[in-house]
């Protein structure tokens, strides 16, 4: 049975990332002077999720709320900023939070880290079911390793404000599509025929990526956005 500390401790990891990505890429917007009240809601939003993180017994309930709390928190603020003031100040190094927090919460992840990092290291899950062609192996990397180029895209961008925006839908995208491609290389490996979940499911996911995409292109390519 594993114990509150225990769980606490597993997830320190994630909550300094955590805790760096909200006080310097959230809070200073959210909180600035005539910030709208969206945006400081917004705030809240992340910084309760992020805490919920820490306390949450169940995994897959801190999971999402560390992910699509902390990062829709955070995508709130921005949105609201750029909506009432069409800018958002430039943080240095804030890009730095999200792509740590992504990190962390992708060690905690793994069947490894269960029930908590400060575990030891279960090898038995590693062995392999079957072989992998070496050709597929590299295919499945390559594709893993440029999903991080379409962070590139808000570099085309002039507008700080836009460009700010680009970045966290960017952003969004890579962490949805290195979601999908993982599952997709997975069920090929392991040579399941059989669907693993509802077709509504899948279109949902689907959805997902198809919206965040549209609006990526959105702030890319339309004019005066």
């Amino acid at each position: 049975m594993t114990t509150l500390g225990e769980v606490v401790r597993g997830r320190l990891l994630v909550l300094v990332a955590g805790a760096y990505c909200v006080l310097v890429a959230v809070l200073p917007i959210g909180f600035a002077p005539g910030a709208p009240p969206l945006a400081r809601a917004a705030t809240w939003a992340a910084l309760l999720c992020l805490l919920v993180t820490l306390d949450v017994p169940r995994r897959r309930i801190a999971l999402y709320a560390g992910t699509v709390g902390v990062l829709g928190g955070s995508l709130g603020v921005f949105a609201a900023v750029l909506w009432e003031k069409g800018r958002v100040p430039a943080q240095p190094l804030a890009v730095l939070g999200f792509f740590a927090l992504a990190l962390a919460w992708g060690a905690l992840s793994s069947p490894a880290a269960h029930p908590g990092a400060a575990h030891g290291t279960s090898v038995a899950w590693l062995r392999p079911r079957r072989s992998v062609p070496a050709w597929q192996v590299t295919l499945g990397s390559l594709t893993l390793l440029s999903l991080p180029l379409l962070l590139l895209l808000p570099l085309s961008v002039e507008s700080p404000a836009r460009a700010t925006f680009a970045l966290v839908l960017a952003l969004c995208l890579v962490l949805l599509l290195a979601r999908e491609c993982t599952g997709i290389f997975t069920r090929a490996w392991l040579g399941d025929a059989t669907p693993t979940q509802k077709s509504a499911h899948a279109l949902r996911r689907v959805a997902e990526v198809a919206l965040v995409s549209l609006a990526l292109a959105a702030v890319l390519w339309l004019p005066g956005l």
